[in-house]
């Protein structure tokens, strides 16, 4: 994979309430009548979580972040943002929920062309 680009990424941070943060969409990890998460699910929910694969991503990146994203929270986002290896850019947009407006889609398009014309070249 030579570029990510990632509008509010599902399927992220699933250990996040291990941590005291919302999980992610679908929110697999449930938590028990003990307030814990599931651990059982929790260990086996880190088999498709996208962090996991972020982690291993040398790929450039753009990500944009809803904060009022009831999906997928910002902080499952930026934990998938934080563990990206290559080069990367995200665009935080304090007021917009699980959405991709047309800004958005315009600079993911122009990152997306830049990328294409600097490996053309290469």
């Amino acid at each position: 994979m030579t570029f990510v680009a990632t509008g509010v990424p599902a399927i992220c941070d699933h250990s996040g309430r291990a941590a005291g943060r919302i999980n992610g969409w679908p929110k697999l990890v449930p938590t028990g009548v003990n307030g814990e998460p599931d651990a059982v699910i929790l260990q086996a929910s880190r088999y498709v979580d996208a962090v996991n694969f972020a982690s291993r991503c040398r790929a450039d990146a753009i990500m944009s972040v809803g904060f009022i994203d009831a999906v997928c929270p910002p902080s499952s986002c930026y934990a998938a943002y934080s563990a990206l290896q290559g080069s990367k850019q995200i665009i935080n947009e304090p007021l917009m929920g699980h959405a991709a407006p047309q800004h958005i889609r315009d600079a993911f398009l122009a990152q997306i062309q830049t990328h294409v014309r600097k490996k053309h070249s290469e």
